[in-house]
């Protein structure tokens, strides 16, 4: 884990518990695009980082940046990296994914962090009353 204040790198995560992250197939084709580009330019890093060039993680800030970058690449206001820890996280409980899976995708010993800090309801008041009222019925 990279630390953000610091820049140092911990052999661990925040939490001591490692954890294994299911990722669609749309992001396992980047993760072999990347892999393969690599290959390609003949860059051997030993820490296995897929996104880095070097043996070492992109910083908090580099990620942000590639973010501004494609956000304005694609006309839509920016958002950060933990705004798309957010998005992930809530997208995954609107798709019925059970919470004690989402709190271990997303590394949370207690679900109550994760509906605390990263859930998020992305409907409009109309839609709102829609789904209430389809549950209901």
């Amino acid at each position: 884990m990279l630390l953000r204040d610091t820049g140092e790198i911990e052999e661990h995560t925040k939490t001591y518990v490692d954890r294994d992250v299911i990722l669609p197939h749309d992001a396992m084709e980047l993760v072999r695009i990347a892999q393969e580009y690599k290959e390609e330019h003949n860059i051997h890093t030993d820490e296995g980082f897929v996104f880095s060039l070097t043996n070492e993680p992109l910083k908090y800030s580099e990620v942000n940046e590639l973010f501004k970058k494609y956000c304005k690449r694609l006309g839509i206001p920016y958002r950060s990296s933990h705004k798309a820890r957010k998005t992930y996280i809530s997208s995954l409980l609107d798709g019925g994914v059970n919470i004690n899976t989402v709190r271990k995708q997303v590394g949370h010993a207690d679900e109550r962090t994760t509906y605390k800090s990263y859930c998020f309801d992305p409907h409009t008041d109309k839609e709102r009353e829609k789904l209430i009222e389809n549950a209901l019925t």
